[in-house]
């Protein structure tokens, strides 16, 4: 005979998501609840900005869009990273739009130059850049501890050329749906597809230089361009 509940767990009701400090978690980790949030707020803020917008000049209205849209586009977005196509397009098309909105450019205008004229990274590049720079940070004994127990330097059990290489050990995962999304598997990915004098930057001012210089080049090259529009 199975043992019933305590009368004060009876009566709870079970969620399919969860907020906890500002990111909506659902029970399958597709954070489209949360997507789903960051985009009505920002095209709310978009919209709020459109109309004043003509008493605006152009720098004033890029530092509103910074403050009210792109922050809420990289609050925790790394927790975002590795998710499907679909859900990052999404995000792009907010970017786009408050884009077009503070470059007085049309609807159907291609929108790479404009990115680049206000030195914005792509959406699906963002949460790549914040995650390098906890790695860069870890390595160097400056991240929290918990972060830096999950990055293992990679050590060949021989002497080869690619020990000298700054490169990080990537573990196996069991599954390629949630496995390669896994802090260890993702960020080792992701830092050794860096070109080497990026991994090797002095410091953290030049590491950000430097990797945002490779993502840009990465990002409006022809092959990636498609991305953004």
């Amino acid at each position: 005979m199975t043992p019933s509940l305590p009368w004060h767990l009876r009566n709870i009701n079970i969620s399919s998501y969860v907020r906890s400090l500002g990111v909506i978690f659902d029970s399958a980790l597709s954070f489209a609840k949360h997507i789903d949030y960051i985009i009505k707020s920002c095209n709310c803020y978009i919209s709020n900005i459109g109309r004043i917008q003509q008493f605006l000049s152009k720098k004033a209205c890029e530092k509103l869009a910074v403050a009210l849209v792109t922050s809420r586009l990289d609050y925790c977005n790394s927790l975002l990273n590795g998710l499907s196509q679909t859900h990052m397009l999404r995000l792009q098309r907010v970017q786009n739009t408050a884009t077009r909105l503070i470059c007085c450019i049309k609807k159907f205008e291609h929108i790479s130059t404009s990115l680049q004229s206000l030195h914005w990274l792509p959406v699906v590049f963002r949460p790549r850049f914040k995650l390098l720079c906890i790695v860069f940070q870890s390595l160097r004994g400056v991240g929290p501890l918990y972060l830096q127990e999950l990055i293992c330097p990679y050590r060949p059990t021989h002497s080869l050329r690619s020990e000298s290489k700054n490169l990080l050990y990537v573990p196996a995962c069991r599954t390629a749906t949630y496995g390669n999304r896994l802090f260890t598997v993702e960020t080792a990915v992701l830092w050794n597809d860096l070109p080497q004098e990026v991994r090797d930057a002095e410091n953290l001012s030049s590491f950000k230089r430097l990797l945002k210089t490779h993502f840009f080049i990465c990002a409006f090259s022809q092959n990636c361009r498609s991305e953004c529009s």
